[in-house]
Formats: structure tokens, sequence, C-alpha cells
């Protein structure tokens, strides 16, 4: 009966996304259902599918295969609920916006005047703290050799390096929006090639911050930002292609893990694919999911607390409990620290700040926040320029559906600056 139910809301949702994708395109609203899908309806499906050969993890056999199929049915039922809530709110707000009295019209000055701001105050002030960065760590090569244990949370970056020069990690991040806006800044003025030379040269520095500082699958994610402008030139339907780009790339995961491991040790490490790992991987936001109630039944609803201290926790040295704390130490216990955490996706995320409300108030934001920007975009000219900056926030959200916590938002500068670049570049003129 359930794996029926995923059956036909993947076969739904799938309709709802090729539908409005025909009409608009790929924008914001296809990219949270896709998303919504991939993670609730599609692995889990695999998940039940494969059982027999998943049992093979431990905490999948205890916090999946072991319950009845009752609650995973109540936990789909909380899924289609968000969905619902989401679609409902997301079409009244477009409607509302494209009936209202006043008009909307995008204005290619502010664009451009808002990204080229953004990049040179990112450039100047994300570059040089970045490099100052590497300097204190004693280079790329030794940053990227302790790449792994600077982003486990068993070590503080002040082991590495003075508390001061720690600080340098935060500026830093500005260096991953420099290429993306100075590309964004060239499509629209492809005359001023100054922009595409400081892109080409930033790149780099993008890349060793994702491979220090982010890890393998967000330094993925950044590289298709780029590939889908270029794909878009070649073929009308680019994403198709694009995610299955994606999943083929996969197993570079297995090959950066072997690089990792050769620049912390110098001893190269054989690598081997494994697609039952692959999945697995995918698995901990249904298995989040279906064990969230039991989280807050043993740890608290925590009523919208880590809004705060989760930006407070962003400086070095200061650390209070967030909400991925208590998801991973439900899971891995009080040692988790020296295991790895487990991020809180989307729905879980809404569930252990607030308890089933959060499913409500959650998916309404969304759907107003998601509408305003799909209806400011709507009025872009659909140039490379466009197509690169909703390429990336599609993206990102894909990434924010699996990791929602404000943390890792926070640190995502990229997703944020383009929100807030979509949502003040058009002006409001009186309808005729």
């Amino acid at each position: 009966m359930l794996i029926f139910m995923l059956i036909v809301s993947i076969g739904v949702t799938t309709f709802i996304i090729m539908n409005r994708s025909r009409k608009k395109g790929a924008n914001t609203f296809t990219s949270l259902l896709f998303s919504i899908m991939f993670f609730y309806m599609i692995i889990p499906l695999f998940l039940l599918i494969n059982e027999e050969e998943m049992s093979q993890y431990t905490d999948l056999q205890i916090y999946l295969y072991d319950y009845n199929t009752s609650k995973l049915f109540f936990y789909q039922v909380i899924v289609l609920v968000f969905i619902m809530i989401f679609y409902l709110i997301y079409n009244r707000t477009i409607n509302r916006m494209s009936n209202s009295k006043t008009g909307f019209e995008s204005n290619t000055f502010v664009i451009i005047k808002y990204f080229k701001l953004v990049g040179w105050i990112s450039l100047i002030i994300g570059g040089i703290s970045f490099i100052l960065f590497l300097g204190s760590l004693g280079g790329v090569r030794q940053a990227l050799a302790i790449s792994e244990l600077a982003r486990s949370f068993n070590t503080q970056l002040t082991e590495f390096m003075p508390y001061y020069a720690s600080l340098l990690i935060i500026p830093a991040r500005l260096i991953t929006l420099v290429p993306i806006f100075f590309m964004t800044v060239y499509l629209f003025q492809p005359e001023n090639k100054r922009y595409l030379i400081i892109m080409i040269c930033t790149f780099p520095l993008a890349v060793i911050f994702y491979l220090f500082n982010a890890g393998r699958a967000p330094l993925i994610a950044y590289l298709l930002c780029f590939l889908i402008p270029i794909l878009k030139k070649r073929i009308k339907y680019p994403w198709p292609i694009v995610i299955l780009t994606g999943f083929v790339s996969l197993p570079l995961l297995d090959i950066l893990d072997s690089i990792f491991l050769y620049f912390s040790t110098g001893v190269w490490i054989e690598y081997s694919t494994n697609y039952s790992s692959y999945l697995y991987q995918f698995s901990f936001p249904y298995k989040n999911l279906i064990n969230s109630l039991d989280i807050i039944t043993a740890s608290g609803i925590r009523y919208g607390q880590d809004f705060i201290t989760s930006i407070i926790s962003f400086i070095p040295g200061i650390n209070f409990s967030i909400s991925y704390d208590v998801t991973t130490q439900y899971f891995l216990g009080e040692n988790w620290k020296s295991l790895g955490g487990i991020p809180n996706d989307l729905i879980t995320f809404s569930i252990i700040e607030f308890s089933l409300l959060g499913v409500v108030l959650f998916s309404y934001l969304l759907g107003i926040t998601l509408a305003k920007i799909d209806f400011k975009l709507s009025k872009w000219e659909s140039n490379s320029a466009y197509i690169l900056v909703i390429s990336s926030i599609n993206i990102l959200l894909f990434l924010f559906v699996q990791a929602a916590d404000i943390q890792p938002l926070v640190r995502s500068f990229l997703l944020i600056a383009l929100v807030i670049g979509v949502l003040i570049s058009s002006r409001k003129v009186k309808s005729k």
C-alpha cells in the first residue's frame, strides 16, 4: 500500500512539475517540488524496494525497516500536506501579484548595479580574507590536507591557527559569490570583458574554498550552476541532462575522497563504485522525517531558538546547541561529534522547531517567498544572465531541502545574495 502511494505521489508530482515547466520554465516552484519528490518519495521508494540490500546499514534497519507500515504512511501524509499547503499558498500569492492594480517591471540598471556592487565587495573582502586565511594555514596544500578535520564537529579551526586568523573564514565565504555575480554582469554586458577575466581568475579560489570548507557535494552543485547556461544555448530543456549528470557524477565523490585522503596521508587509496552507498547517502532526510516526532519527544520542541543561536554560533569558538545537534545525538548518541553530524532536512527541521504546526508554518512561508521570487524573475528578460541566476537558485534550493538548518543557510551567502538581488530587481509601475 505504501509503495503504491509513493508511486502515485511521484506520478502526480511529476505531472505538476512538467506541466508548470512547459508553461513557465524551470523556476523555484518546480525546483522545490522536485527536491521534495526526490528526498521524500523517490528515495523512500528505492529504500523500500531494496530493503534486503539496504538492511546492511544498521541505522536504516533500526530507524526505518523495523517500523510498521502505518507509521511510514503517517509521515508520507505529512509530506503530502506540506506540498498541498505550499502549492495553494504559492498559487494564491502569484495570482494576487499578477492581478494587482500595481504592476511590476524589471529594472536592468538596478540588477547590474547590485551584482556589480556585491561582486566587488565580495572580491575585495572575500578575496583578501581567503588569501590571508590560506596563508595562516600554510598554503593551499596544507589547507586541503586538513580540510576533513577542519569540517568535523570534533575539531575547531583554532586548533590549526590563531583565533583571530580563524575569524577570516567568515568573510572568506564571500569569494564564492564573485564568479557567479561577475559572470552575471558579463552576460548582461558582454562588451565588458573585465568581469569575465575576474570571473576566470577567482573561479579557482571559489573551488578551493568549497573543497576546504563545504565538501564535495556542494562543490559539484556549484559547478553545475555554470553548466546549465552553457547547455541552454544548445538544448531547449537542459534540466534532465543536468539531473542525469549530477547522478552520474556521484562516483566523482569517491575519487574526491581518495584525493582528500591523499592530501591528508600522502597515500593513494583505490576507490570503488558502490551504488547502495549512494542511495544510503541520500537516505538521511527520510530517516530523519520518520523519526522527527520521536526526536522532539526525547529532546523537546525548540520553539524557533535556532533562528538566533545558529547565527551566533557562526562565529568560530562560539557554540550553542543547534538543531542538528539533537537530531544527530538521537541517532548516534552522546559522542556523535567523533562520527560526524546529520543535517536536518526541510520538513524535519520544521517539525523540530514547532512540531506539526511547523509543517504548516514553513510550507506557508515558502509558498509566499518562492512565489515572490518567481514573480520577480518572470519580469526579467529571458537571457543567459537570467538562466544563470535562476539555475543557481534552483540548485541551491535542492541542497536547502536536504540541509535546512539555519546555520548552513546562513553559510550559503550565495543563495541569500541571489535572492536579495531578485527581490529588489523590479520596480512598481501603474497598470494601464
